[in-house]
């Protein structure tokens, strides 16, 4: 990423077979969670790359159920907002302290509580989302309460929107 060396083929991409993947991949990691999928199968391509924006939403899921210490309910949800798609996973887990969320996706910053003590992790893999979606014109954020979980949000241009920057 620092050498300008991500390879980020932009797209098309249809969406819906990646979340699919994606949660796939998650299920098949975490037997204490219950993971949901709202996702139109008429959701447009996006203009982004299937692996890349699979490693995206697989770094989503996978920190919804590592910050969800006592399971419960993942969600992935994706659908049309304007000329973008957008794609939000929520957890039932610890939640964010304001102070934090305006640091979580720069490089090597992770959360310290106790509650996230035994949380495996570099702190790069959000830092690292957010280097691919803005490559392909998007946008991360997230929106959470502490004890009251987590939304992380990732929006990518559509298929047929103009191409931006």
């Amino acid at each position: 990423v620092d050498e300008g060396k991500l390879r980020l083929d932009p797209g098309p991409c249809a969406l819906a077979p990646v979340c699919e993947e994606a949660i796939r991949v998650t299920v098949g990691a975490s037997s204490r969670h219950d993971v949901k999928s709202h996702v139109p199968p008429d959701l447009p391509q996006i203009r982004a790359g299937r692996e890349r924006v699979r490693q995206i939403l697989v770094n989503l899921l996978s920190n919804a159920t590592k910050y969800s210490p006592d399971g419960g309910t993942v969600t992935l949800t994706a659908g049309t907002v304007g000329g973008v798609v957008r794609v939000s996973v929520s957890d039932e887990g610890i939640g964010i302290p304001e102070e934090a969320q305006e640091r979580l996706f720069t490089r090597f910053y992770r959360v310290r509580s106790p509650e996230t003590a035994d949380v495996q992790g570099t702190g790069l893999g959000l830092s690292i989302c957010k280097v691919i979606g803005e490559g392909y014109g998007g946008r991360l954020w997230a929106e959470s309460r502490p004890g009251d979980g987590s939304t992380f949000h990732v929006e990518l241009p559509a298929g047929d929107a103009p191409p931006t920057g």
